[in-house]
């Protein structure tokens, strides 16, 4: 248990961390390589293949690059003059760029809006068809246990075979001459769970793509929508005079160096967060190690100790409170599934008379405490018998019981509600020491008088 929350913990910090991560990139329309989903080991090796890519017109080019190339041309235009008459040579041929640019790039948004519109399209069909499959796969599965909960009867039909003419009976309504070979029930669940895998399949690799062409269009739209503005004011400039600022030129100098302080500080957090993800995978390395360490089994050393000791201790009460079904009690195991004590693999209280099902209660009930007391258990210390001295039991087999309780359980408080039938039996409880009677001579449950 301890394991699994542990476990859980470093799942929830690293696909939180992963998700920081893919925040801080979509922000600046950046991708990375190499970067998992989910907890495993990484070395130094693999951060150095995280690798930051820009997206650029469509395309990607690696980070560092991108931000040379950036700082290249910041400082080409810090050295550049700002008027328009010297520039507006290059302000014509930026404009006509920009606009053959923007010109391909609202061909390639009307193309993708309408990938988008057939994707969503076979999304909508699959999802339909998926439906269709669960109600089917549903109604044979139905069909399936109804045949076999009516198998236990000795029925024609359970075989498929008619009762009148003894004919097989195919699971089908055509014709039965026009059909070779009919699938049973077991063999339509079986395709149609193949059909569902691959209809699933199919969808979740649309719903992919669909999310792809999205990313595609909201990267399109963005750079339509920025190169119509540097369009603008490029006109601005070529139509001001020629001794005016270049506000195109400005603009694309502050531009950029935003944009490098801001490439700069999504760099540094996610350096920051993948120094987490190495620590993470330090924590992952450990849990895996205390995982492999653990017993293949679903019990530990401590827990068959526990049972072995639970086993002794209810083999020996057997002894002491005279059961006497089996003599062959050292045969008794206590069951691994279970937990319950077993002869021969049966269950030992299904077995015996019942005097002897209440001494296996008695027996049973106070080793569980005893095997608590003894390997610090969580048991809650308190115990209730109602009635134990049912089924006629002996005095004497009643006596050890109760001694067994004074001498072995004082830590424990231990309630027992019986019923006094006889006079030798109510001496012998008011002459222990140790036991706080408590004589109820009326009925222990009654109406309150008002």
């Amino acid at each position: 248990m301890e394991c699994k929350i542990e476990e859980t913990i470093i799942r929830e910090k690293w696909t939180e961390i992963v998700q920081n991560i893919n925040i801080l990139l979509n922000n600046e329309m950046c991708t990375i390589r190499a970067l998992y989903d989910k907890p495993r080991i990484i070395d130094e090796e693999n951060i150095k293949q995280m690798i930051i890519f820009k997206k650029n017109d469509e395309k990607e080019i690696e980070l560092d690059k991108y931000i040379e190339e950036k700082k290249i041309k910041a400082e080409n235009l810090s050295q550049q003059s700002l008027k328009v008459g010297n520039n507006i040579n290059e302000l014509e041929a930026r404009l006509k760029s920009l606009q053959n640019e923007v010109q391909i790039q609202m061909e390639k948004r009307q193309y993708k809006n309408k990938e988008l519109i057939l994707e969503k399209l076979a999304i909508s069909k699959l999802i339909d068809n998926l439906e269709i499959i669960n109600k089917d796969l549903n109604n044979n599965k139905d069909i399936n246990k109804l045949k076999k909960l009516g198998a236990m009867q000795e029925s024609s039909l359970i075989k498929n075979v008619c009762p009148t003419c003894n004919q097989n009976i195919k699971d089908c309504l055509l014709d039965q001459p026009m059909i070779n070979q009919i699938m049973n029930i077991d063999e339509q669940i079986g395709h149609l769970s193949d059909q569902k895998k691959m209809i699933e399949y199919s969808l979740n690799s649309h719903k992919n793509n669909s999310l792809n062409i999205e990313s595609d269009l909201k990267i399109l739209e963005a750079e339509i929508m920025s190169k119509t503005k540097e369009i603008r004011r490029i006109t601005n400039d070529i139509y001001s005079t020629d001794e005016s600022l270049s506000t195109t030129i400005v603009y694309e100098k502050v531009h950029i160096e935003n944009e490098l302080e801001n490439l700069a500080k999504m760099k540094e957090n996610i350096n920051m967060y993948i120094n987490s993800l190495a620590n993470l995978s330090k924590e992952w390395l450990e849990f895996k190690d205390k995982k492999a360490s653990l017993p293949k089994g679903i019990f530990s050393d401590k827990d068959l100790e526990k049972i072995e000791k639970l086993k002794k201790i209810f083999i020996d009460k057997l002894k002491t409170y005279n059961y006497s079904s089996n003599q062959n009690i050292y045969n008794i195991e206590i069951s691994k599934d279970k937990l319950i004590p077993t002869l021969n693999g049966f269950d030992l209280i299904k077995d015996g008379s019942g005097s002897d099902l209440i001494r296996i209660i008695w027996d049973f009930t106070l080793s569980l405490l005893s095997v608590s007391n003894m390997t610090n258990g969580n048991h809650m210390q308190l115990v209730i018998f109602d009635e134990p001295a049912q089924q006629s039991i002996e005095n004497k087999d009643l006596y050890s019981f109760i001694n067994d309780l004074i001498d072995n359980y004082n830590n424990s408080q231990i309630i027992i509600g019986i019923t006094l039938n006889n006079a030798e039996l109510e001496e012998y409880v008011k002459n222990k020491k140790n036991i706080n009677l408590i004589l109820i001579e009326d009925k222990a449950i009654k109406p309150i008088e008002g």
